[in-house]
């Protein structure tokens, strides 16, 4: 049922005309919601504008959630409820909609762009109206937006120098595992004939950095698994095993993720995308980081219900067997 819900509004989301519609929408609503509520925090003399305004750059921040992370929008409307346990409900979109973009914010720190930055100017004038009707926290309010924003680009500057960082360093493995190609004498051999699927893997497929950093690790634990398998024999069989049953699948994630980088439009689209596999990347780098560990233990039995656990969710996102 979520599945149905979660497809219907992405098609919705996905037609620019039904986009702008929303925002519409979303004015009036914004517009009617705080006419109503000025009534209750307002003198009747004053004009209800910076209540209008509020409840209207809520309502946007909380449709950016609903459309691009329920989970974030879930935590905001806890917060929402919580919120309203102890101050008004005119103020409460204000505080639901601003849990919900923080979370949003930390969830998607390494892919964050210039729509996270507009999103930011429309929590501004949210929190510039909320400080005006409440008399207060004007201050810190801008002092805190000065440092989300600062914060934020300092940290992207320092994450895209990371993440070329490790790009080139996995040019190096390339070229690397080009070597052990040219140097196989044995084809026939198992930990060669796996070398060649890690090597078609890292070579084959021009994916985003989001998700090369992910891959980067998964294909150095890989090689870590081989030479586990190397140097002891009873690693063999389940080395062989395990990788045998995750590097297909690793290719089906990589061309999912060329494709959708290459004809995906839709920049907010293809970021949501394209996050969504990082966290399936995440969750098979974790099972190759137990898997080695394992084999260095020499006991894979405490592992089988977690890989049951990874096959499921796998199916789920569409790349089981």
């Amino acid at each position: 049922m979520s599945n149905k819900i979660t497809d219907a509004l992405d098609k919705i989301y996905s037609n620019r005309v039904n986009r702008v519609i929303i925002q519409i929408v979303l004015c009036f609503l914004g517009f009617i919601y705080g006419s109503q509520k000025a009534k209750e925090v307002l003198d009747p003399s004053d004009v209800p504008v910076l209540m209008q305004i509020l409840a209207w750059c809520s309502f946007v921040l909380l449709a950016r959630t609903l459309f691009y992370d329920r989970i974030a929008l879930g935590i905001g409307a806890f917060a929402g409820f919580v919120w309203l346990m102890f101050y008004d409900a005119a103020t409460m979109p204000f505080a639901a909609g601003t849990a919900a973009m923080v979370v949003h914010a930390y969830r998607s720190r390494y892919s964050l762009g210039r729509i996270h930055v507009w999103y930011l100017f429309v929590w501004l004038f949210a929190a510039t109206a909320y400080a005006n009707v409440n008399g207060a926290f004007s201050t810190v309010l801008g002092l805190l937006f000065w440092f989300i924003l600062i914060g934020g680009i300092v940290f992207r500057k320092i994450h895209l120098k990371r993440q070329a960082r490790e790009a080139h360093e996995l040019e190096l493995h390339i070229a690397h595992m080009e070597k052990l190609k040219q140097a196989s004498q044995n084809p026939v051999e198992e930990p060669s004939s796996l070398e060649q699927q890690i090597y078609r893997l890292v070579n084959k497929y021009t994916l985003p950095d989001t998700l090369v950093v992910h891959l980067k690790g998964i294909v150095t634990l890989a090689e870590k698994i081989l030479q586990c398998m190397k140097s002891d024999p009873r690693d063999v069989g389940p080395g062989r095993r395990f990788l045998e049953r995750y590097l297909p699948l690793l290719e089906k994630i990589a061309a999912r993720g060329q494709i959708l980088s290459e004809q995906l439009s839709d920049e907010a689209q293809r970021q949501k995308a394209i996050t969504e596999l990082a966290v399936v990347l995440e969750r098979v780098e974790r099972a190759f980081m137990q898997q080695h560990q394992a084999l260095l233990e020499n006991d894979s039995l405490d592992l089988d219900a977690e890989l049951l656990t990874l096959d499921n969710m796998l199916k789920a996102d569409g790349f089981g067997k």
